[in-house]
Parts: C-alpha cells; structure tokens; sequence
C-alpha cells in the first residue's frame, strides 16, 4: 500500500462522517477509519482463511474495538447467521454461534446478530433458539453489562501493520500467518486466566499514545515486527516511564509498511543490534537452566521457525541456552551433534525506570501452533 493512502482513507472517511451530520446529526455513524459515533465490527467464517477457525475471533475483535474506542464509545460486534459469503443462506453451527455471542457479551460488547431476510423467513435455522436465548439474558442483566470498564493491567499489543505487511519480504510458511503470534499470545494469557485489553498499533501511534499505555503494568508484544517511529517512542516513553514490555521475535525490524530498518525501533530492548535472522530452526532446543524457570518436568523446550541472533545489551541478564538444529530422522541417526551455544533465549534489561523482555524467537506463534505448556 503506497504510504499515501493511510491520509486519503482518514481524511474521505471524515468526509463522510460529516456529510451524514450535517444532514441528520441523530445518525449514528460507525466509521472505523475516520469519525464515528460507536464502533461495528464483525465476526464470520471464511472457507479460504486457514484452518481451524481462530477461536477467539468475536473475543479478539471486541477487544480491538474497545482499544479503538478507548473505552468511550459503544461497540459491537455483527456475528453473520450464514456460514459464508458464498452460502448465505447456510447457517453457521449453534455451537459456533454461542461461543461467538458469549464471547462478545463477556468483553463488553453490545449483543449483535444478523440474517439475510426476515427470520421466520430462514430455510436453515439452526442457531436461532441459542440467539435467542442470549439475548434474553442479555435484556434481563443489562444493567450488569452498562458500563463495563476493564481493570485488567496487561496490555496485549495488536499490530495491523504487521498483520498487513509483516510478511512482505519473509517467505510465509504453509502453516504460518502473519497474526499467528499474535493468536498464541491471546490464548496464552487467556487460558492462563490472565485479565488483558488490546491496545491496538493504531491507538499508540496517535499523539496520545502513551496515555493508552500508562493503564498498564505490562505491555506484550507477539512478533510486532512493522513498527512506526511513534509507537516506537510511546513504547519507549512508556518503558523509561516505569512500564514494563515482553517482546518477542522481530518486533520492531521493520517500519509500518515492512520496510526492513537499519536498527530496531525500539530503543528500550536491552539489545545493541542483530547479527543475523536464522530463519530454519527446525531440531533445535532451548535448555533451561539451574533456577531459570520453574518447569520441573522438562529442562528443554522445542524451538522451530526463527532464532533472533541479537547482542545482549551490556548489564543485561540473559536466561534459556540455545541448543543449534540437530540431526533427526530414524532413531539411529536422532542423537545430540551440535554443542550447546552461549545464545540465550531470553534477554532482560533496564531502561529508564522500567524493564524490558526481550524473547529472540516466537514461542507464541509456536504455541498457537502446537499447544506445548512450555511456550
């Protein structure tokens, strides 16, 4: 996308939010792009996005809507009846749907449901009677759900840019996507029942960026590899502030469009550079410590994807120990080869008055991929 764009879509989308004002300012607007008087997003299948569905699609995007909001606009979330664009009159599973509504109640957002026709109308019905009852509930505890404001003090960081352009130069494994890191961190946190908000790329790159960040004690950040040079000082600002950050693999190597930088964004990382990226780390392990982490059944963890080969800032404490690819195949020919190395597997330093993570691969993106306890 020519960097252009970005100012035309702001500046027709206020265009537009002024036009339907001036001719009935009791309009409700919902313009993502530009002005708007509350926020509509959408929750739906697609044949052609990888398999399996992203679980936590409707939770996922209720959380960016409200990041997007900053807490002060309505918003909802529209969960399609139909399974898909080409079979609009196929209905998606109950089971689906409740899952996508309770998920949207659950993270604040105003219950939302549509068909194609008029209901009774509807040659496959299957979700009506769960919709139905959902909002029942909803009408019967509405006071309950007015109002609602997060008390969670972690903020999971949700890059568009990256998801738009994080692999422009990258070669895209058949199982990979760029959001997939984003994806391991959301369910991480949230099967761990960890309390945490989005704060989306937009929200931190806009001249108040760091007041969407002072909320937080944490701030994490899934392979944000496409960072501009105002989220980047926001985070900084944050971290040198008292705020903490967890960054994994490239974040902040590329700028909003994916061009590669010539150093890191981010000048809170407790790195001085990057020797290279190793992108096939297939057969390789980290080994855990004496004292590193507390995992008393397992003293290594599964590495694939990629390895950030970065130079430890100096002071910096390091943790994890890589073990290189090592020979795999049939038993015989499966045995430790490449001696343990000195890189680490975790990288934490001080700037400012805060902290900062530095994880030089992706175990989000490996547990979104594999489930494994240890990413």
């Amino acid at each position: 996308m020519p960097r252009r764009f970005a100012g035309t879509s702001a500046a027709i989308s206020r265009k537009i939010y002024d036009v339907i004002k001036d001719i009935n300012p009791a309009v409700g607007v919902a313009n993502l792009a530009g002005h708007r008087d509350f926020i509509r997003l959408e929750a739906n299948r697609s044949v052609v996005r990888r398999q399996p569905e992203w679980q936590y699609q409707t939770g996922d995007r209720a959380r960016f809507a409200q990041s997007i909001g900053r807490g002060r606009l309505p918003y909802t979330i529209g969960i399609t009846h139909f399974y898909d664009f080409p079979w609009r009159y196929t209905a998606e599973s109950e089971g689906f749907q409740a899952n996508r509504m309770a998920q949207a109640i659950a993270n604040g957002a105003e219950p939302h449901y549509y068909f194609m026709g008029p209901v009774k109308a509807q040659a496959d019905a299957k979700a009506v009677a769960a919709m139905r009852g959902f909002f029942a509930y909803h009408a019967r505890n509405e006071a309950l759900y007015t109002g609602l404001k997060s008390a969670a003090r972690i903020g999971l960081y949700q890059s568009a840019a990256t998801e738009r352009f994080g692999h422009r130069f990258v070669p895209v494994d058949v199982h990979d996507e760029a959001a997939t890191a984003h994806h391991g961190a959301y369910r991480a946190l949230l099967e761990s029942g960890l309390a945490f908000d989005s704060v989306a790329d937009r929200v931190v790159g806009a001249d108040d960026g760091l007041d969407a960040l002072k909320r937080y004690d944490v701030i994490v950040l899934p392979d944000a590899s496409c960072m501009s040079d105002r989220e980047a000082a926001a985070l900084d600002a944050y971290v040198a502030g008292g705020g903490a950050v967890i960054a994994t693999g490239e974040t902040g190597m590329r700028d909003e469009y994916g061009d590669e930088r010539p150093t890191n964004a981010l000048r809170c990382l407790p790195i001085d550079g990057v020797r290279e990226v190793r992108r096939n780390m297939r057969a390789a392990y980290f080994h855990i410590g004496e004292g590193e982490l507390d995992f008393p059944d397992t003293r290594i963890i599964m590495l694939d994807g990629i390895y950030v080969d970065a130079v430890p800032r100096a002071g910096a404490e390091t943790m994890l120990r890589l073990q290189p690819p090592q020979r795999f195949g049939p038993p015989e020919l499966s045995f430790p080869e490449v001696p343990l190395s000195t890189d680490p597997g975790v990288i934490v330093g001080r700037h400012g008055r805060g902290q900062a993570t530095y994880v030089p691969w992706t175990p989000d993106r490996l547990f979104q991929l594999h489930s494994l306890v240890e990413h």
